[in-house]
């Protein structure tokens, strides 16, 4: 197990720097050294400046009862305010990096759980514990049986494992090609008028990636949890798997790009339309302003399709395509015989998101035979039965 805790270990309490050869807090630190990971010490909660360096940390050892070391003489910190300066730190941490949180504790652990509950901290995201519970080699051992216990840490410590082996190993052969590969590089893409940027970080994320083993996760971890998942919480996953919201979506626009229009219906009542852009991600790059494709798209009600879900997939007819769980959870049907140009800087203030890959590039494949198709001849209605033909609408705005 410890080979998948890559990185330092952060050890916080404010006894940290006294040498008594009995303190708890020494022990505890041995067991770490014991397995040759690097320790950062700290005596007080580190500024919220230091946490932007936490991002490849292994675990963090806090102590529950950290006093603070910035008072002035005389003055006594309140037990409430300990507690409050502690949760505080542990809700940013945990906005700013994944990974195991230890809280060992002189108090109570039932109480502990209960305040960090009561502000709204999953104690199933932290492991709690009494000081004493981590002597005599224990700390590893619970650990270990935490990350086990917890899905989303365990796979991500796999995964962090390997992507570090990956990303060393390219940066490592690419220094031995030439010191100057990123400038060689860069002149060629700039000679090729793309995104710089862009594209050097692509070639660095398509290499890593390549030379990422096939990963084993062992299934007795990944699916632990007893408890079943309730739909929302079900499309919440799927959107995140396929769907990256304008929030996190860098600045530059690309293929894939989602927008949203609203618009009053005949009776006056505030509807949505959305854009697609599928056009190949080098022209949208090479320009300030470019000019998008867009396919426009509108929500449609799951009842109104049941017909066309066939083995967890719908059976899109060949001008259209349908995208689950986006904006909210969200289905929205793309129409391929309706496409739009616009240019970027009219339009991008109603971006919304991103769909990924594979999704957007299906799209692009089925929208380029779309445009390859051959016309055929109508049949006629009065060739089936009464009803067998519907007529199709026309578009709407």
């Amino acid at each position: 197990m410890t080979n998948m805790l890559s990185g330092i270990a952060v050890v916080i309490d404010d006894t940290i720097h006294e040498k008594t050869p009995k303190d708890q807090i020494h022990k505890i630190i041995s067991q770490i050294e014991e397995k040759n990971i690097p320790i950062a010490k700290y005596d007080e909660l580190p500024e919220n400046e230091a946490l932007e360096h936490f991002s490849g940390i292994s675990f963090v050892i806090l102590d529950w009862n950290l006093k603070s070391k910035d008072l002035p003489d005389g003055v006594l910190q309140s037990e409430d305010q300990i507690v409050a300066d502690v949760i505080d730190f542990i809700k940013t941490l945990k906005s700013k990096v994944f990974g195991p949180i230890f809280i060992f504790t002189a108090t109570n652990v039932s109480e502990v759980k209960a305040k960090l509950k009561e502000a709204g901290i999953s104690d199933t995201s932290i492991i709690v514990a009494s000081k004493g519970g981590l002597l005599g080699g224990k700390l590893f051992t619970k650990l270990e049986e935490w990350i086990k216990s917890s899905p989303p840490v365990y796979v991500f410590k796999e995964w962090e494992r390997e992507y570090n082996q990956a990303k060393n190993s390219v940066f490592i052969d690419f220094f031995k090609m030439s010191h100057s590969w990123p400038k060689v590089l860069w002149e060629n893409f700039k000679e090729d008028g793309v995104d710089t940027s862009f594209e050097l970080g692509e070639v660095i994320t398509k290499n890593i990636q390549t030379r990422m083993s096939p990963f084993n996760f062992d299934e007795t971890h990944v699916c632990r949890s007893k408890s079943k998942p309730d739909r929302k919480e079900i499309q919440s996953v799927l959107q995140g798997e396929r769907y990256l919201s304008s929030i996190e979506a860098d600045a530059s626009v690309t293929t894939g790009d989602i927008f949203k229009e609203s618009y009053q219906d005949g009776e006056g009542n505030e509807q949505f339309r959305y854009y697609l852009n599928i056009r190949a991600q080098c022209d949208t790059l090479r320009k300030s302003n470019p000019e998008l494709h867009l396919l426009k798209g509108k929500e449609i009600k799951i009842e109104n399709y049941k017909d066309k879900i066939h083995e967890g997939a719908f059976m899109e007819s060949r001008v259209e395509t349908i995208v689950p769980f986006i904006d909210e959870a969200r289905i929205i049907r793309f129409e391929f015989f309706d496409l739009h140009k616009k240019k970027w800087n009219s339009i991008k203030v109603n971006r919304i998101g991103r769909l990924l890959d594979p999704y957007i590039t299906s799209i692009q494949q089925r929208y380029s035979l779309h445009q390859q198709r051959k016309g055929l001849p109508r049949i006629p209605a009065a060739a089936f039965p009464p009803g067998t033909i519907k007529k199709r609408k026309a578009p709407t705005s």
